[in-house]
């Protein structure tokens, strides 16, 4: 059976090649593994790979343990990254999401699409929620707030001892990409590829992003429809 690779794989898999090892960090993983763009390189190359997975929401980390169960190398944070102690964040309510009633990955469990846009705005989490339950409700009543404890990459990983050795950056922040990357210290931390959602960003902060990753070596690479990879020259 052929392996069919996305861009992003096969970026990964040539600068694997060329280093013989690699060290990842993944900001909002979800489960690790459904829809996830990362997680079948890492697996493929468990042996040569190390993985920081960092998720906010702790009904998910049990998941993300499971799907990293049989990585040798795999660390989990529950948290997020951004400039502040904590962060504010809006989610479908956990004891809804089995009433959820997805436009996609049908065949997913039920946590895994209303867990996916979690979100630090609100009206980002109404867009996808609205008129997707199975039940009656007013929508705010299926919407709770959460805090997340958070902190700058760079501190993170000091306290956590982990390696200040960073190839891939993966970010997947429902709508906070951009603000994940300001606060994830690349001019000292310079991950080699840093690859990111940017259709929930507006063409603004697309634009101003792109500078800001310019202005430190980066190139960006918009792949898809929906995602960009930035690669560090020099």
């Amino acid at each position: 059976m052929s392996l069919r690779l996305t861009f992003l794989e096969v970026l990964l898999q040539g600068y694997l090649a060329a280093k013989g090892r690699m060290n990842l960090v993944q900001v909002g993983a979800n489960d690790g593994r459904i829809n996830d763009p990362i997680h079948a390189f890492v697996m493929r190359n468990r042996a040569l790979t190390r993985i920081l997975l960092i998720e906010p929401q702790p009904e998910i980390i049990p998941f993300l343990k499971q799907n990293y169960a049989a990585h040798p190398d795999a660390h989990i944070h529950q948290g997020a990254i951004g400039p502040e102690d904590n962060l504010r964040l809006f989610r479908v309510k956990p004891a809804l999401w089995a009433a959820y009633n997805p436009p996609y990955m049908k065949d997913a469990p039920a946590y895994r699409v209303p867990s996916g846009f979690t979100s630090s705005s609100i009206e980002h989490v109404r867009r996808h929620a609205e008129g997707n339950f199975r039940i009656e409700a007013r929508l705010d009543d299926c919407i709770e707030e959460l805090r997340v404890p958070c902190s700058t990459l760079h501190a993170l990983i000091a306290r956590l001892s982990w390696t200040q050795d960073i190839d891939v950056l993966q970010i997947d922040a429902e709508g906070a990409d951009d603000e994940v990357i300001y606060a994830s210290d690349i001019e000292r931390l310079r991950p080699r590829l840093i690859n990111f959602e940017r259709r929930h960003l507006s063409d603004q902060r697309q634009q101003t992003l792109a500078a800001f990753l310019a202005g430190q070596g980066y190139s960006i690479l918009n792949w898809s429809d929906s995602d960009s990879t930035a690669i560090l020259y020099g």
